[in-house]
């Protein structure tokens, strides 16, 4: 987490869904959850990123629907993926 905020990444930390102080509509969602993403993405994500380290893992968020899959410890290709993600819903200039 103190690497996305260094990069200027606002970031909510929560362990469980009772602790969101509000839902993710429109916000870009990380968990480490794979079977919870298609009811994120059912809840207005906006994009759901699934941070996985095994193959089981991978396969399982795939099929929820995540729209990535990154593995846990490969920070430059989450920071990557989340440029990506913001150059693509930046309000044009």
């Amino acid at each position: 987490m103190a690497l996305l905020r260094a990069e200027g990444i606002r970031v909510v930390p929560v362990n469980r869904v009772a602790n969101l102080e509000m839902w993710p509509v429109a916000d870009v969602l990380l968990t480490y959850d794979a079977r919870s993403a298609h009811w994120w993405i059912n809840a207005s994500a906006a994009h759901v990123i699934l941070l996985a380290d095994t193959d089981e893992e991978r396969s399982v968020a795939q099929r929820s629907g995540a729209a990535s899959v990154v593995t846990s410890g490969d920070t430059a290709a989450l920071l990557s993926l989340l440029r990506t993600i913001a150059a693509a819903t930046a309000a044009p200039s």
